[in-house]
């Protein structure tokens, strides 16, 4: 009886021992995976360095001029500006709106600097554009430098003719473009894009007395490969409603512009 009791209560002693290291083992395998969740859980959020552009947090500004006359209607801009945390500058909205209906008559959109919409006031609203009659009707249109478009062809421009039937500014595709010149004398409108050395192109638009373009000229020069040196070959072309009209192809020995 004495021997039976002994036996079990050995058995007792070895099976809580094993459950005893069962549990460390357990208690081990926990921790170990709780270092892989974390460990992983690292790797997949970074840590987000100020110097660097957050595009998860950004901000809308808004600033709004005083009212002017235009074409004889009361308006005002509506400048609109989205810039993410870290960044200069993003993408801009202007707006020119009627005071009285708040319909909008004009849009252009493209990318400003912070620094440029923070030097705006009510009363020194400039981001780069300006009015000015740009075909000849006697009405003013409305001419902005175009950031996005801009590059080492040159400076690149949007024009938004004032249609007086809408009174509304419709952008123009045939006057948007290169750098752009208005010679109020011949009634005319030059635009000039570039690229490299070896290439350029000028179109200039003509103007009737009601605004409408007569015809356009498109003058392109490039430089091209000779037998024994470089040539340049100038295009000429006369555009009337929007059908060539003129051709003429002058080649010359290139000596540089």
């Amino acid at each position: 009886m004495k021997n039976l009791i002994y036996v079990s209560f050995l058995i007792l002693i070895v099976l809580s021992c094993q459950n005893a290291k069962d549990n460390t083992v357990s208690d081990q395998n926990t921790i170990d995976k709780e270092n892989i969740i974390t460990d992983t859980l690292v790797q997949k959020v970074p840590e987000y360095k100020k110097t660097e552009i957050n595009w998860d947090k950004s901000a809308t500004l808004v600033k709004v001029s005083e009212p002017f006359l235009i074409n004889g209607i009361k308006c005002f801009w509506e400048f609109e500006l989205t810039v993410y945390e870290g960044a200069t500058g993003g993408n801009g909205i202007n707006r020119l709106k009627n005071h009285s209906t708040n319909k909008v008559l004009l849009l252009n959109e493209d990318y400003f600097d912070l620094a440029l919409f923070n030097s705006i006031d009510k009363k020194n609203f400039d981001f780069n554009g300006e009015f000015k009659d740009a075909n000849f009707d006697g009405l003013k249109d409305f001419i902005v430098y175009n950031r996005t478009g801009s590059g080492s062809g040159g400076s690149a421009f949007n024009v938004y003719l004032f249609n007086k039937k809408k009174n509304i500014f419709e952008l123009s595709d045939e006057l948007s473009g290169g750098e752009f010149e208005i010679n109020e004398t011949d009634k005319t409108v030059s635009t000039y894009w570039k690229m490299g050395v070896g290439w350029n192109s000028s179109r200039v638009h003509h103007f009737d007395k009601n605004g409408e373009i007569k015809f356009t000229e498109i003058t392109t020069r490039e430089v091209i490969a000779g037998d024994t040196a470089s040539l340049l070959q100038t295009t000429y072309k006369k555009i009337v409603n929007g059908k060539t009209s003129k051709t003429e192809i002058d080649t010359i020995k290139f000596e540089g512009y």
